[in-house]
C-alpha cells in the first residue's frame, strides 16, 4: 500500500490569492523546498505525488526521502509492503 502525504490549505482573501512557499525541514536538519503556489479557497498539495520533488530526491519516494537521511535509497518493490512494527508491542 502506498502512503499518501498531503498538506491541506484553506484560505480566505478579498483581493489577490496568497502565495505560499513550502519548505520541509528534515529530521537531520536539511531544508528542502517542496513547492511554491498561489492558494485558492481550498487546496491539497499532494507531496507524495509531486513529480518535480521526486526528481529532486533522485527518484526516491518523498515519504521516504523527506524523513530519512540523505543517503537513503528507494527500496525495491519487494520491500515496500513489509508490515510496520507496532511501537507498543514487544518483539
Amino acid at each position: 500500500m502506498k502512503t499518501i502525504f498531503a498538506i491541506y490549505f484553506t484560505s480566505k482573501f478579498q483581493s489577490s490569492a496568497p502565495f505560499v512557499g513550502v519548505v520541509m525541514v528534515t529530521p537531520d536538519g536539511r531544508q528542502i523546498r517542496l513547492s511554491n503556489f498561489a492558494l485558492k479557497d481550498q487546496i491539497a498539495y499532494r507531496v507524495s505525488q509531486d513529480t518535480k520533488l521526486i526528481s529532486q530526491l533522485n527518484g526516491v519516494d518523498p515519504v521516504i526521502g523527506l524523513f530519512a537521511g540523505p543517503q537513503v535509497q528507494q527500496p525495491d518493490s519487494s520491500q515496500r509492503d513489509l508490515p510496520v512494527a507496532d511501537p507498543g508491542r514487544d518483539f
